[in-house]
C-alpha cells in the first residue's frame, strides 16, 4: 500500500542528517514545549473564531478538518512556523505582531508568513505586506481566514515565506516550511554548519493525524463516520522529532490497521 503518509516518510528520511543526541533531545524538547502550548493554543483559537464566523473553508467546516486536521496543513504549519520564529527568530517585525493580544495575534502571525512578497517586490509592496500583517494582528481581518485570502489579492505574487533563521536553545539554524507537492505541508529545523552543536534535522508536523489514514480512499462520509466513532481520537495531532523516530507512526502496517478499523 503506497500512501501520502509513506511518501512523506520517504521525504522526511531523505531530509534527515546525522544526530548529536544530547543537542537533538534539547531542541526537540524545546520545540515540543512550544507546539504543545502556544501552537496548539493558536490553532484552537483560530478554529473557534472560524466556526463563530461561519467559515465554509473545509479545514473548519468539515469533519475531516475538525477531527483529523485534514486540509488544514497550510494554515497550521504557517501558524506554527510564525510562532516559532516569533520566539526564536531575529525579525523584529515578527516580535511586534507577536506582542498583540487575542486571536488577532495568530492571524497576524499567519499573515506575516502567507503575505510575504517575492524578493523582487518593491519596498512599497513589502511595506504594504507588513502593514496588512499588523492590521490582522489588531483585528483588521474581521472575516477571518477569508480576509487573509482577500489581502493576498492586493499583493504581487508569488506570496509566502518558506524559511527563517532561528536559534533554539543556542543551536542556530534555519526553519523551513516544506511542501510535499500539493498534499501536505510540514516544518524542518536544520541546524547550521560546523559551528552547530548538532547536525540533526528536527521535523515538525502539526497535522500529523490526517496521515494515519489513506486520504485518497476517503470521502466526506468516511471522515464523518471516523469522527462519529472517535477513530484515531487518541492519536496525537502533532509530532516533533526525527525521521527515524517518525517511522513507527507512518508504517504500512499501521495504515492498513487504521483503514480496516475505519
Amino acid at each position: 500500500m503506497r500512501s501520502v503518509a509513506q511518501a512523506l516518510l520517504t521525504l522526511y528520511t531523505a531530509l534527515a542528517r546525522p544526530l548529536d543526541q544530547t543537542a537533538l533531545d534539547h531542541v526537540v524538547a524545546t520545540l515540543s514545549d512550544l507546539v504543545a502550548s502556544e501552537v496548539e493554543t493558536g490553532i484552537r483559537a483560530v478554529q473557534a473564531n472560524e466556526l463563530a464566523l461561519g467559515s465554509r473553508d473545509p479545514c473548519f467546516s468539515s469533519a475531516a478538518g475538525a477531527h483529523l486536521r485534514a486540509r488544514c496543513c497550510t494554515y497550521y504549519s504557517a501558524l506554527a512556523a510564525a510562532l516559532i520564529e516569533a520566539r526564536f527568530g531575529f525579525d523584529s517585525s515578527m516580535a511586534e505582531v507577536n506582542a498583540t493580544k487575542g486571536v488577532g495575534r495568530f492571524y497576524g502571525l499567519m499573515a506575516a508568513w502567507f503575505l510575504q512578497p517575492p524578493a523582487q517586490a518593491t519596498d512599497d509592496e513589502k511595506q504594504r505586506a507588513r502593514k496588512l500583517a499588523r492590521e490582522a494582528a489588531h483585528g483588521g481581518f474581521r472575516d477571518g481566514m477569508s480576509g487573509l485570502h482577500s489581502a493576498a489579492g492586493r499583493l504581487p505574487g508569488p506570496l509566502g515565506r518558506y524559511w527563517a533563521d532561528i536559534a533554539v536553545g543556542g543551536v542556530r539554524g534555519t526553519l523551513w516550511r516544506c511542501e510535499a507537492g500539493t498534499v501536505h505541508t510540514f516544518l524542518v529545523f536544520r541546524p547550521a554548519g560546523p559551528s552547530a552543536v548538532s547536525d540533526a534535522d528536527v521535523l515538525l508536523d502539526v497535522t500529523l493525524r490526517q496521515n494515519l489514514l489513506v486520504a485518497d480512499w476517503l470521502e466526506d462520509r468516511h471522515y464523518e463516520a471516523c469522527a462519529a466513532d472517535g477513530l484515531l481520537a487518541a492519536e496525537p495531532d502533532w509530532w516533533v522529532g526525527t525521521a527515524e523516530q517518525l517511522g513507527g507512526l507512518l508504517s504500512a502496517d499501521l495504515l492498513r490497521e487504521n483503514m480496516r478499523r475505519g
